[in-house]
């Protein structure tokens, strides 16, 4: 395109020199035409460096768009709930229903038996409680969705059996296993039966038969109020509470993420009853300060879901790099009213606007933009940058102060992210 140029530039000149020649034999009332002859000269000269230029441009484009960025910090969180531990952990007992089961005031629990009884006959009898508790939640659905949600549950025991095996919570897939148990055993009696109320039948008296054998259990316990009921019982029930987190000091709510803590289980099961539950979290002293205000809501990502957790209290130690922040949220999930410690991904502010490429962004003639191009014609746009992450930034989108120098970015615009001596006016040759 140089040599294009060059001979453009040539033959201009040549034809120039021609016409001096040839207008020589005229009057000077011919000059003014000659002005008008050589301004036309000159804008040709100009087109064809526009145009030249538009061959050397290799650009790529994406549209203005209106999106979100987002402050987010990742941490451990430390969950404490309204939890009351049932039963004895010594004892031999039968479960009957699944861990981490909804339940509602009055309903069975789980028996404790005589030391006499055999631990097999125990696991055979918790397996047929809890197959028949699995088929009673699922009555109330349509005849084909009752082995559609057996074998999603089965799933997700499964993949929740491997996760606590990768991170070495024996405890954990140990119970899960049980509740795979029951579910197995109620995808068995449900394989050619239309009639989902024979396969609790059926269950119930082999587990009337089973119980007959085995003798009166010693106790029953059942739910005192509605909630999740969990074999879980870590023993931190009675070291902490929802009534007694907000009192506790640096190092007791540090000492609560001690994995090397010994603490001795005091039940066999417990029931978490509050929706209400608090979580505790450590944070760099420095994003503390910046980024957190006492009783302001923040949305927080924990296994798939959005929780709103509410900042109640911030404690500090002199000496210490990391600040305690301790949350509430009324918001409690199934799967956090199961956890003690659980990760979260807590986005601290969300700005919204442009979404614009860093390299995108550039300053022209003194004022903040970016280059689009409209047609064939590179034009500038202005842009006010509200806030920068990594690779990407944010402009407002009808910024009150403005140069006028040029007009601002609207949505659609295609923005220039890569291009080579971008400036207002270029025309981009095979552009549309």
């Amino acid at each position: 395109m140089r040599l294009f140029l060059a001979k453009l530039i040539k033959l201009t000149m040549e034809a120039i020199e021609k016409l001096k020649v040839f207008l020589k034999r005229f009057s000077r009332r011919t000059y003014s035409t000659v002005a008008v002859i050589l301004v036309c000269a000159i804008l040709l000269l100009d087109v064809g460096y526009h145009f030249s230029q538009g061959f050397t441009s290799s650009l790529e484009t994406m549209s203005a768009r209106i999106g979100t960025l987002g402050e987010s910090v990742s941490f451990d969180a430390y969950l404490v709930r309204e939890e009351k531990t049932l039963g004895n952990a010594n004892s031999k007992n039968v479960y009957y229903v699944a861990d981490g089961t909804r339940v509602k005031k009055g309903m069975p629990l789980m028996a404790t038996y005589p030391d006499s009884v055999k631990d097999e006959s125990l696991a055979t009898l918790t397996r047929a409680r809890q197959a028949v508790s699995v088929l009673e939640s699922v009555n109330d659905a349509r005849p084909e969705k009752v082995s559609e949600t057996i074998e999603l549950r089965i799933a997700g025991v499964s993949l929740a059996i491997e996760e606590a095996v990768r991170d070495g919570n024996m405890e954990k897939a140990n119970r899960q296993k049980d509740t795979l148990a029951a579910l197995m055993l109620a995808r068995e009696k449900l394989i050619g039966l239309a009639d989902l109320s024979k396969a609790i039948n059926d269950l119930n008296r082999a587990v009337s038969s089973m119980e007959k054998d085995l003798g009166e259990p010693t106790r029953i316990v059942t739910a005192e109020e509605s909630g999740w009921f969990s074999y879980g019982v870590d023993g931190y029930e009675s070291v902490v509470s929802a009534e007694t987190i907000k009192s506790l000091d640096y190092t007791a709510l540090a000492a609560l993420f001690d994995k090397d803590r010994s603490v001795t289980p005091s039940g066999a099961g417990k029931m978490i009853t509050s929706h209400k539950a608090y979580a505790v979290a450590f944070v760099e002293n420095d994003f503390a300060t910046s980024s957190f205000v006492l009783g302001r809501q923040y949305s927080v990502a924990v296994d798939g879901e959005q929780l709103e957790l509410t900042l109640e209290k911030t404690v500090r130690q002199d000496g210490e790099g990391k600040t305690a922040l301790i949350f509430s949220t009324l918001s409690l999930t199934e799967s956090l009213a199961m956890k003690r410690i659980t990760g979260m991904t807590l986005t601290v502010e969300t700005h919204e606007g442009f979404k614009i490429p860093t390299s995108a962004f550039t300053v022209y003639k003194g004022v903040q933009g970016v280059f689009i191009l409209k047609g064939f014609v590179v034009q500038f746009r202005e842009v006010s940058v509200v806030y920068r992450k990594d690779s990407m930034m944010i402009a407002e989108p009808s910024p009150k102060d403005k140069s006028g120098l040029f007009k601002l970015l609207a949505e659609n615009d295609n923005i220039i992210i890569k291009g080579e001596d971008l400036y207002d006016g270029k025309i981009i040759q095979g552009a549309s």
